[in-house]
């Protein structure tokens, strides 16, 4: 059995959302069961409770799912540079969004390395990385 939440935090302040998501969590692990939540802009401390993460970018495209810790690295890698005032949570919104062209840092000098990723290129990127 799988347990749903769409946009649990809506209305809620930081406190209340994370007080659910650690009831969801222990239910979760106490019944062995899989627990899958849709947050709309979730703050750190609720994005810290995760075991895992799927995350989307426009038109609903997968851009990475896995381990919450390592989400961060996944896109470093490949070149977007989170600012030392950005949490993750903040980090991996931009990067799933339009604006993450900003963030981008190219890792080398190589030849057409100046650009940001399109949106098909991370998701092949992320795609391929399984």
């Amino acid at each position: 059995p799988l347990l749903c939440g769409d946009e649990i935090s809506t209305g809620l302040d930081t406190a209340s959302t994370v007080d659910i998501l650690r009831i969801l969590s222990y239910v979760s692990r106490i019944f062995g069961r899989i627990s899958v939540v849709s947050l709309l802009q979730p703050s750190p401390e609720a994005v810290a409770l995760f075991d895992e993460v799927i995350l989307l970018s426009e038109g609903g495209n997968v851009i990475y799912a896995g381990p919450t810790e390592d989400a961060c690295d996944h896109f470093r890698l490949m070149g977007y540079a989170q600012p030392d005032s950005m949490d993750n949570a903040d980090y991996l919104l931009a990067v799933a969004g339009p604006d993450r062209k900003h963030l981008y840092r190219p890792l080398s000098e190589e030849e057409g390395d100046d650009e940001p990723h399109s949106l098909q290129e991370i998701r092949e990127s992320f795609h391929t990385s399984r």
